[in-house]
């Protein structure tokens, strides 16, 4: 028997047929350290691939709660887990599923960069849908950290669902005002927002402005400084980077005259915008973006979910969408 094969019976015998390393040693007529360090190289192998999978359970009352509450199209609700992964994969598991439900052929996507849309793209399924095309909708926040490079994640979820991939080419930030006006009118750069503002969904995180879970300074595009001069002007967080006010407004602020990307604005006029995010840190942040009326679909778990209907209500004016 070839290695391979040995390797493939070897990992059945274990992982699906419950047998104990010794009895597969006996088996083979091997050491059960030999055994172990098989097992070890079909995994190394990608022989064996171990998922875990954590059943969703949604909470229908406050996602009806929401929709009304908050004047959404849709709105998705896991139960809260007790355990701060285990709850941004429930709540990335839900996102995937709301995106996929989303996706057709004959469609432009576009993606925003986060933490938590990554691990959406992670938790999506492999589908195979025509004439696709995943937009990055701002520049690149950092080149070293994976998360807060949207090409990473554009590409990521252009390879599952078999879509054509159009990058920004610009960072999210620049120093200047004046340098952000010269980028803006470069036709490559013109042409990638314009692409972006045609869109027929979107998805996007929230920024919360709590320095612990801030996203633009944990990419190092801020300074404390910085940040706490946000939280002086008014700022409850940021989406695509924009910093907002509790009624989601932007902010008369140098920074977000600096910042790359499509006009959020421009979120209003997208007939399918999905937020994905979740926190106490972020609930003001969160109702701001849905008062601003840049989103329509929410993706939350029941904590945040209670926190949000327990305040007044929030997007009731938002114009209908194309």
């Amino acid at each position: 028997m070839k290695q391979s094969e040995t390797l493939v019976q070897i990992a059945k015998w274990y992982f699906l047929d419950g047998l104990s390393q010794a009895d597969i040693a006996r088996r083979i007529h091997k050491s059960r350290s030999m055994v172990s360090k098989m097992i070890t190289e079909a995994r190394n192998q990608k022989i064996v691939d171990i998922r875990i999978s954590l059943p969703l359970s949604r909470n229908s009352e406050l996602e009806q709660g929401l929709i009304q509450h908050c004047s959404l199209a849709d709105a998705r609700v896991v139960e809260s887990l007790e355990s701060a992964d285990l709850n941004l994969t429930v709540l990335a598991k839900a996102g995937a599923e709301c995106l996929a439900e989303s996706l057709r052929e004959n469609l432009t996507v576009g993606m925003a960069w986060s933490r938590t849309i990554r691990e959406v793209v992670k938790q999506l399924e492999p589908m195979n849908l025509r004439d696709v095309t995943v937009v990055q909708l701002s520049g690149a926040a950092s080149l070293d950290d994976p998360a807060a490079n949207g090409s990473e994640i554009i590409q990521h979820f252009g390879e599952k669902i078999g879509a054509s991939e159009r990058y920004f080419p610009a960072p999210l930030v620049v120093r200047k005002p004046e340098v952000a006006e010269s980028l803006l009118s470069e036709p490559v750069v013109r042409q990638s927002i314009e692409l972006a503002r045609s869109c027929d969904l979107a998805v996007v995180g929230i920024g919360a402005i709590d320095p612990t879970v801030n996203s633009l300074l944990q990419a190092k595009l801020i300074d404390r400084r910085t940040l706490d001069q946000f939280i002086r002007e008014g700022s409850v967080g940021d989406i695509l980077a924009h910093q907002l006010d509790r009624d989601g407004e932007m902010l008369n602020l140098d920074f977000n005259r600096r910042v790359i990307g499509m006009d959020i604005a421009a979120l209003r006029n997208i007939p399918r915008v999905v937020a994905v995010a979740a926190g106490e840190k972020k609930v003001d942040a969160i109702r701001a973006a849905i008062a601003g009326c840049y989103v329509n679909v929410l993706v939350t778990d029941s904590a945040t979910a209670e926190l949000l209907l327990g305040r007044s209500p929030a997007g009731t004016d938002c114009p209908d969408r194309p």
